[in-house]
């Protein structure tokens, strides 16, 4: 494209002399001017633009300056182009949303040159990488058209890329886990509670003494049931 760039007054005037002589139809002929004309104007602000953007320099002050008005000059060019001062009857150019169109558009670029200094200096793959995850997402909302579908598709997108949104995520994930104890003690034994080994166990062992669990048995009233009927008021009939 650079190459391109730098030798579009050459290359749209041969275009212009070539066609020419071969339309008869005056009013033909005077679109296929003012379109190349249109064309070599955008070409140039976009060549300035690009050579601002492939620079590794860091870029002064009135460099940026001049990058910022170039990129409000080149929008306005081309929304002539296809909206107010269409230089071609008939033609109805349709203008599509690209991620990259949109970062020079919005001012993103903008943005990180002057913090930066310099935009040639970072690598581009990223952007690259996102037409991939652009298309999946338009693809996903195939349903959807026109405005609703851009206006889906970048919100999902710049939800998906926002590092804050994930980073909270995560966040309120960690905070809501359970807590992990130790692994699970089996219940003590009773002969364990009271201090004795279960491989010493005898039955001398242990002082019970039979006579008060005699009378602690026979005391529960609930284990002799004769005893409870028995003292029931009797009732005559």
């Amino acid at each position: 494209f650079m190459q391109f760039a730098k030798n579009r007054d050459a290359i749209y005037n041969g275009i212009l002399a070539e066609l020419d002589p071969l339309i008869e139809n005056q009013d033909l002929k005077a679109e296929l001017k003012a379109f190349t004309t249109r064309m070599n104007d955008i070409v140039n602000v976009w060549f300035k633009l690009q050579r601002v953007m492939k620079s590794v320099d860091k870029q002064s002050e009135e460099t940026i300056n001049e990058f910022e008005a170039n990129t409000k000059l080149l929008k306005d060019l081309i929304l002539k182009l296809c909206t107010t001062e269409n230089p071609i009857d008939g033609w109805t150019p349709k203008l599509p949303g690209f991620p990259k169109s949109h970062l020079l558009f919005m001012g993103h670029l903008l943005k990180q040159l002057r913090t930066w200094g310099t935009l040639g200096g970072f690598d581009e793959q990223n952007i690259e990488s996102a037409h991939a995850i652009w298309n999946q997402m338009m693809r996903q909302f195939g349903a959807t058209r026109g405005k609703d579908l851009k206006m889906k598709v970048m919100r999902e997108y710049a939800f998906q890329t926002a590092q804050f949104v994930h980073c909270n995520i995560l966040r309120i994930k960690e905070e809501s886990k359970r807590k992990k104890y130790g692994p699970r003690q089996a219940t003590p034994s009773p002969q364990e509670v009271i201090g004795i080994d279960d491989a010493n166990v005898t039955a001398s062992s242990v002082d019970v003494d039979d006579g008060a669990l005699v009378k602690s048995i026979n005391r529960e009233v609930a284990l002799h049931q004769e005893l409870v009927i028995a003292a029931l008021p009797s009732v005559e009939v």
